[in-house]
This record gives structure tokens, sequence and C-alpha cells, in this order.
């Protein structure tokens, strides 16, 4: 409660006080007004109460989100994406790389090609598939191939699309997006939709 508040609730309860008083006091004795004055200042101090507790449970119980939130953020996993067209690989195969440079393992990882003049490539055999991609401690990136099973495909409409959980069963996803004369662009962040392969 603020110096303000406290004012304010001060005020209030003589006026309280004193209204009921007087009011109660013309019609009937002395005795009667007091009572009457002192139960309306109680009543008056546990609505004052009830306001003020209010208020605090809804401060706590937002701090309480807010550290819950920060708590659940500290382990989110960042799985960076990097794609090629290898000599070594075939003409429909693209090579991606990974590493996950968050802060917690990357559960149920999935890697694949995200293309809507092609929705077929949105298939387990066609993806990788690791069950966890834990924190990367050194600059190497782990390898997989993406068999798309179209010869001569490459990125262009398409982008390359990963997901995968925290250990508080968040879903995150990363997108490697291509665009005509520019470079790749990384986006991540939480998934608004989880995708099942």
């Amino acid at each position: 409660m603020t110096r303000l508040e406290l004012v304010i609730f001060a005020v209030c309860l003589l006026l309280v006080i004193a209204g009921v008083g007087v009011s109660v006091g013309l019609w009937v004795g002395l005795e009667q007004a007091f009572m009457a004055a002192l139960t309306a200042a109680l009543v008056y101090v546990t609505a004052a109460y009830a306001f003020f507790t209010f208020r605090i449970v809804k401060i706590s119980d937002k701090q309480a989100s807010i550290m819950s939130e920060a708590q659940v953020n500290s382990a989110a996993p960042v799985v960076m994406l990097e794609a090629s067209y290898n000599e070594g690989t075939s003409e429909t195969e693209i090579a991606v790389s990974w590493k996950n440079i968050g802060k917690g393992p990357a559960l149920n990882f999935r890697c694949w090609v995200e293309d809507k003049e092609c929705p077929d490539l949105r298939v387990p055999r066609k993806a990788i598939c690791r069950t966890a991609v834990e924190v990367a401690l050194s600059e190497n990136m782990c390898t997989g191939l993406i068999h798309t099973e179209i010869p001569g495909y490459r990125l262009g409409v398409g982008y390359i699309r990963a997901q995968y959980e925290s250990i508080f069963n968040r879903t995150y996803e990363s997108c490697l997006l291509y665009f005509e004369n520019a470079a790749p662009e990384l986006k991540y962040g939480e998934a608004t939709e989880r995708i099942i392969l």
C-alpha cells in the first residue's frame, strides 16, 4: 500500500465513521450512533482488506508466471540449419547440417522440406528424424540427407523446416528460407502448429 493509498484509506474511514455516526445519531441516541459507526468502520476496513489482498494475489500470480516462463525459456533448444547440394550426393538429395545452439536438448527432432508444390515431401521416409539433438559443445555440425526422390529438385518455393520439443514439452521450429538472389534466412521460434511426420 502506497502512502497516498494509506491517506485515502484513513480519510475515507473517518468519513464513514462520522457520516454514519451523525446520521444515526439524529434519529436515535448517542450510544446507538456509536455502535453503528463502529460497525460501518469494520465493514469498510474488511472491504479494503479484501481489495488489497486481491491485488497482492494478482501481482504475485503475475510474478510467478513470469518466473515460470523464464525457467521454460532458459532451457529452450535453438537449432541452426544449413543446407547444400554436395557433389557427393545424388541429384534427388539435399544435405542438411544442424547444430543445437540453445540451452537445452532438442527432443524428437524432425527435419524435412516444406513445399506447397510438392506436399509429398512431408513424410518420415524423406525426412531426417532423431530422438534428441544435444546442446553443441563444439563448432561441428551434424549432417544428414533429405531424400526428395525428385530428380534435380532445388529449394526455391520450398524451404527446410525442423521441429523439436524442449524438456518442458513445448514445440519449437527452425526454418531455413530461400529467396531468389539472396542468402538463405534462418527463422526460429515457438511452433504455431505441431506437425507429426
